[in-house]
């Protein structure tokens, strides 16, 4: 089973998208946790902690939310999550945006990596799954 080389091309382009994205948001989290390092340095660790571990949780409920739809449709519900996330933080100010703020990163690396699994999934072929990733990654560099 091969995929057509648009659905290539959008997976490439998408995964490269969400690695800016992911990126910035990490970028950002270091000023937010340095915030939080005012109050203290377990606070600090915490927040941090908290942060970093949270995408495996956001993974988790994707996943079971969309149990029954493929993994393209995860993916979507994941990316309008992060939009949504984004622009309600545009307009919060202090404890809520700092909170937002650091759930929006925890978002970014959960959809990241299920956009990682989906590209490599290649629809099928492993091979070319493996080349896209890599593509998209690089290009999201």
């Amino acid at each position: 089973m091969t995929t057509t080389s648009g659905a290539r091309v959008a997976r490439i382009v998408l995964l490269s998208v969400l690695v800016a994205i992911a990126g910035e948001a990490l970028l950002a989290s270091g000023a937010l946790l340095d915030l939080q390092l005012r109050e203290g340095a377990i606070p600090a660790a915490i927040a941090a902690l908290a942060t970093y571990v949270l995408p495996g949780v956001v993974v988790a409920v994707l996943v079971l939310a969309t149990r029954k739809r493929p993994l393209g449709r995860t993916v979507l519900v994941g990316v309008g999550l992060l939009v949504l996330a984004r622009l309600v933080a545009q307009v919060l100010v202090e404890l809520p945006r700092w909170t937002l703020g650091l759930a929006t990163v925890a978002i970014a690396v959960a959809v990241l990596v299920l956009a990682v699994a989906l590209t490599a999934a290649g629809g099928g072929d492993r091979e070319e799954g493996a080349r896209d990733a890599a593509s998209g990654l690089v290009l999201g560099l």
